[in-house]
């Protein structure tokens, strides 16, 4: 399987690159073909650090001369949909970064390029793809209590004067992925800041699928950097310390119930497998190399994500 990877700044370097490298050291059938980024020294640097054979600043050049079996897309949000597009046009396999266009238009987009080019294309929403969240799943399953309440929180330090909605579709669709997707949800804004240092706190209250209600606050500028999700049984309360990209801290998963605890699970490793990156890229590369067809992450499921941030940055005020 040949592999290049479009997109080498400072999340591609810290994220991506360290999961295909790690990917093709477990598989050396795998060949790391080539890098592309409008800075040559960017994807020179990325290829060094992380094994790939030959550097681009052009990627349709770059496909068309490397012929890959899949494609990393790694870009800022403006440029991912158009990108992302062609290569799928293109007749390459793609996984690409959050979130996967503006607006449901372009979701929309997207699935007309995979169904018409047959291309597979799994969106990396990296909290589906954590260990944590995935020892969550698993203890759910286990007990097979029905979920009552949801409860998330997303605190950020210093994120001012930017459009957060993009960082926040992180936790719009994890809240998606455990309960199954939303029904309706109310928006309240809050206003913070001064001095040209703004920021919008935002709160949601949502029913979701199967009556589950859930609570999601997102606080841009507070003092602590944290993101927790709590999801409550009628016995049972799980509560979930995710990782995050700047902390050395693999994601704890406590389980209560009776009011003691009952289990507390440590997730270890390194930031990038602990985030969920290695998670998403792997499992896709081997469903890629066993069936050539992606089941998880499909782009189909990000729509009700994408819309609801989309909410968010016109300040709606109530989804159905």
């Amino acid at each position: 399987m040949k592999i290049c990877v479009i997109g080498c700044g400072s999340h591609a370097s810290a994220m991506h690159g360290p999961c295909y490298r790690q990917y093709a050291q477990r598989n050396p059938e795998i060949q790391l073909c080539a890098c592309c980024d409008v800075n040559a020294d960017t994807s020179s640097n990325f290829a060094q650090a992380y094994g790939f054979q030959r550097t681009y600043t052009n990627y349709p050049q770059m496909l068309e001369r490397e012929s890959p079996d899949a494609v990393g897309i790694v870009l800022p949000v403006e440029r991912m949909l158009e990108i992302t597009e062609q290569v799928l046009l293109g007749g390459f396999c793609c996984i690409i970064e959050k979130p996967p266009a503006p607006d449901r238009e372009g979701v929309e987009r997207l699935v007309v390029a995979a169904g018409e080019s047959g291309s597979q294309l799994r969106v990396g929403f990296n909290r589906r793809f954590m260990p944590v969240i995935r020892a969550l799943r698993e203890q759910l399953t286990e007990r097979a209590e029905p979920i009552r309440h949801i409860n998330y929180e997303m605190h950020r330090v210093g994120r001012v004067n930017e459009d957060f909605s993009t960082t926040a579709i992180h936790g719009i669709d994890l809240v998606g992925f455990l309960g199954n997707g939303y029904q309706r949800a109310r928006f309240t804004y809050q206003d913070v800041g001064a001095d040209g240092q703004t920021a919008t706190n935002f709160l949601m209250e949502c029913l979701m699928d199967s009556d589950v209600t859930a609570r999601l606050s997102f606080l841009p500028v507070v003092g602590r950097n944290i993101e927790t999700v709590a999801v409550f049984t009628d016995s049972h309360t799980y509560i979930a310390e995710l990782p995050l990209n700047i902390h050395a801290f693999g994601g704890c998963l406590s389980i209560y119930a009776a009011d003691r605890l009952l289990q507390k699970i440590v997730e270890e490793g390194a930031t990038y497998e602990a985030c969920g990156f290695y998670n998403e890229i792997a499992t896709f590369l081997d469903e890629l190399r066993t069936t050539g067809i992606n089941t998880q992450g499909r782009i189909e499921t990000t729509r009700q994500s994408v819309e609801l941030a989309h909410a968010i940055r016109n300040r709606v005020e109530a989804y159905s």
